[in-house]
């Protein structure tokens, strides 16, 4: 089993993308499972800081998306890319025009994670309801 560091700084290739698009994936999953678990969220403090993060990540997606987008169609300018079925100029346009519709669907996903990390900011349970913790 091959390990990877999620880094920013690299390395920068088709097998560290792909494992950090996975990751993203099982993060998600893994957050799915805790967050159903009312044991395991237990302060709102909790949910506020997962939403500034959530909102972090959508706010981050437009520059993947744009970046994504730019090399699938310089793979297209070269001549060189295939499709197994159709036309692949067929393909990449409505990759392209799924991929600005992404683009438009995180800004607004990023401008409501914001707004209800704001909304969550001075929430906090009393000493009643904690428990005594």
């Amino acid at each position: 089993m091959t390990t990877y560091r999620l880094d920013p700084d690299g390395p920068h290739d088709d097998d560290s993308i792909r494992h950090a698009a996975q990751a993203f994936a099982e993060a998600v999953r893994v957050l799915n499972h805790a967050t159903r678990n009312p044991d395991a969220l237990k302060h709102p403090a909790t949910v506020h800081d997962v939403l500034g993060s959530l909102r972090d990540g959508m706010q981050r997606a437009d520059q993947m998306f744009g970046q994504l987008s730019n090399r699938l169609t310089q793979m297209a300018y070269t001549g060189r890319l295939r499709h197994t079925h159709e036309d692949p100029s067929r393909a990449v346009n409505e990759a392209l025009r799924q991929i600005e519709l992404l683009r438009t669907d995180a800004a607004v996903m990023g401008e409501r994670l914001d707004r209800a990390f704001n909304a969550t900011s001075g929430l906090y349970l009393s000493s009643d309801d904690q428990g005594g913790e």
